[in-house]
């Protein structure tokens, strides 16, 4: 009895050792799997707060983080920033104030402590759908770093308040569209947001896909013309399919390491007189390198190379750059000339896709209203070029378009046209409004007949 009793003893002993020894190993476990559960929390928190979108354009110093018109205020238990949207929030009529709004919403990334973001557009009278588009695309991101966003409704008129509903500002915002939407008999057609790119952001839009993307843009075009009593026939869905491919395609290629591209589509329109008259909104761009950047490169094909560099000792040589024309503004006027691409060979149409998109632009919208002209932007880095339907703006038969009288490369554009902005842009927006009158398309197809007859 005594022998089991001392080796009890001992057993229980043993025992005791075992789970203290146990419990010991187990502490420095739970220790260690602390840490590393905390270390682990931080790295998914950075992650989590990793943007890539708000990231680039902060590594291109395309953000202002000053705050110098927006105010801060301490309502909720949240700071909340107030930014003020300007009269005209259009890419083409007014860029720089609106990069100026762009990069307070961007310069918000990463700011911990600003939570919520008010928008008043009590002194906006007009959005344009690239600014718009934008905005949203930024606005998306940001909602991702958990900041809620609310405002007020701009002041315009009807189809002011009717791109500020459909474009997806008011959802973006949070707000309620069918509180609106009881003022509109009909919804306009609408694109929606489509974005692609390698560098493809996880936000709320659809992905762009190459020989999809393009057919439902021309299916959405053509919806627009019918609505107004016209349509492409097979061919010019054809040649629209082709025009858009390239776009993208050069949005694609063209945008150098980092690759992010959207467009979006929006129509409106008004009563005129006995008929009603479409406007015809669309917008593309990407982040990622300018025109002029790309360029730039020395991967260009030899006669491109070639022809670059005559321009630019030409221009030099006659002391022709300044402030307002410089070798960037030269670049990107070039690129819009048939046949130039950074990937160009003669065996293939690449180079003519932007000429083919003008060319498209001028012919295709318009209306007999006196004051009322289609409108065309492309910005990239910190070159505008502004295309209307005027005769500074047609193509030469060679399909060359310098925005100048004589039409001569060798020689500066119209300040009008091609202008320099304050601010950089990261890439390349293209943006146009046209106006969509059946009266107008059939007095064109008159008048073309009769040039052709003439001709022959």
């Amino acid at each position: 009895m005594r022998k089991w009793n001392k080796k009890y003893k001992i057993l229980k002993k043993k025992k005791f050792l075992k789970n203290k020894f146990l419990k010991v190993i187990s502490n420095k476990k739970n220790k260690k799997t602390t840490e590393s559960k905390s270390n682990f929390n931080e790295t998914l928190e950075l992650i989590r707060g990793y943007i890539p979108t708000l990231s680039f354009l902060k590594n291109k110093e395309f953000f202002d983080d000053k705050f110098t018109f927006v105010e801060k205020s301490e309502e909720r238990g949240k700071t909340s920033v107030n930014i003020i949207i300007p009269k005209f929030f259009s890419i083409i009529k007014n860029p720089d104030e609106v990069f100026n709004v762009l990069k307070k919403l961007v310069g918000i990334y990463r700011e911990k402590n600003i939570k919520e973001i008010s928008f008043d557009y009590s002194k906006c009278n007009e959005l344009e759908l690239g600014a718009v588009l934008l905005k949203n695309v930024i606005c998306l991101n940001l909602k991702k770093q958990g900041i809620t966003m609310s405002g007020n409704v701009p002041k315009g008129d009807s189809s002011t308040i009717g791109m500020f509903i459909f474009s997806g500002l008011y959802n973006v915002l949070g707000l309620d569209p069918h509180k609106m939407l009881k003022k509109y008999d009909n919804e306009p057609l609408r694109l929606p947001l489509f974005g692609g790119g390698k560098d493809f952001p996880d936000i709320c839009c659809k992905k762009m896909e190459s020989g999809i993307t393009e057919t439902r843009i021309t299916t959405y075009f053509n919806n627009c013309l019918k609505k107004f009593g016209m349509s492409l026939k097979e061919e010019g869905e054809r040649i629209f399919d082709n025009i858009i491919s390239e776009v993208m395609t050069n949005c694609k290629e063209h945008s150098g390491e980092f690759n992010q591209y959207f467009c979006l589509g929006y129509l409106d329109g008004f009563k005129y007189s006995d008929r009603y008259v479409g406007k015809y909104h669309f917008s593309i761009f990407n982040f990622g390198q300018s025109i002029a950047e790309g360029l730039e490169e020395s991967t260009l094909p030899e006669k491109t190379k070639i022809k670059i560099d005559e321009l630019i000792k030409i221009h030099s040589k006659k002391k022709l750059f300044s402030p307002t024309w410089d070798r960037e503004s030269l670049l990107t006027l070039y690129s819009l000339q048939n046949r130039v691409s950074r990937v160009y060979d003669q065996k293939s149409t690449r180079g003519t896709g932007t000429v083919k998109f003008l060319k498209a632009f001028r012919e295709v919208g318009g209306t007999i209203i006196d004051g009322l002209i289609p409108e065309m932007s492309i910005i990239s880095g910190k070159t505008q070029i502004l295309i209307d339907n005027s005769d500074i703006c047609s193509l030469s038969p060679k399909k060359q378009v310098a925005f100048n009288k004589t039409n001569d490369l060798e020689l500066p554009p119209d300040i009008r046209y091609v202008k320099k902005i304050d601010t950089y842009f990261p890439g390349t927006i293209i943006t146009m409004s046209v106006y969509l009158d059946k009266e107008w398309v059939e007095k064109k197809m008159k008048k073309d007949e009769k040039n052709e007859t003439n001709k022959t």
